[in-house]
């Protein structure tokens, strides 16, 4: 509504392209006052927190928006709107995601840089490290850094040794299992929220040029 009274509505459609974050709608607004809006996605087959929305008011200033308060959030379809004040499947329980990382070339660590404008609270890490023939103990270690310092350390929950391909599983077990040489289970926790920019890698103690990581799964939520 404006300063005036008057009433007015209006609709602004936007496309969703393929999966992960969106580009963001932005709707420029007058004076006034929000009275209310809906947010659906027609046709949409998806399965229940399939999309997952915010709708935010913010300013506007030249080519940067800043949002200054969330209006609503939560999943969205062809028939469950998003409206004023819906706080719905917040993103603490949102549905996982899964993305599989580079894979890095003979003797180098995995890597994972959190995307800009998005937040990962993660569920696991998967990988399998092929080890060359070469005797030592590997020791691999999952580690947190933002800019460039190290702020969480887990290590596996058992050396992997020479000629082995073993696959290594970090996540929150509560406690560190070792099934066999060839399937490790390390301890996450699962408290942590990596912020924009956060790297997610492998620190491994005695690791062979010859030594092979494969391309990792991350597991986690949005937040």
């Amino acid at each position: 509504m404006s300063v005036e009274g008057t009433i007015a509505e209006f609709q602004q459609s936007g496309a969703i392209g393929g999966t992960g974050v969106q580009t963001p709608i932005q709707v420029p607004m007058g004076a006034g006052w929000l009275l209310g809006f809906a947010v659906t996605v027609p046709g949409s087959t998806l399965f229940p927190g399939g999309i997952y929305g915010r709708v935010s008011i913010g300013h506007q200033q030249g080519a940067t928006f800043g949002p200054m308060m969330v209006l609503a959030q939560g999943d969205i379809s062809s028939v469950l709107a998003l409206g004023m004040g819906t706080q719905r499947n917040p993103p603490n329980t949102q549905p996982v995601t899964l993305t599989t990382g580079a894979n890095p070339a003979a003797g180098a660590e995995i890597s994972q840089t959190v995307p800009a404008s998005e937040r990962w609270k993660i569920k696991s890490v998967t990988v399998t490290l092929v080890t060359s023939a070469v005797v030592a103990n590997r020791l691999p270690r999952l580690i947190y850094t933002r800019s460039g310092t190290e702020y969480m350390r887990a290590p596996a929950g058992a050396v992997v040794a020479a000629s082995i391909t073993a696959t290594l599983c970090w996540a929150n077990f509560g406690m560190t299992q070792n099934n066999s040489v060839s399937a490790i289970q390390c301890s996450l926790p699962d408290a942590i929220t990596l912020d924009l920019s956060d790297v997610i890698a492998t620190s491994t103690l005695s690791l062979d040029p010859g030594d092979d990581y494969g391309a990792p799964v991350y597991a986690y939520e949005r937040v």
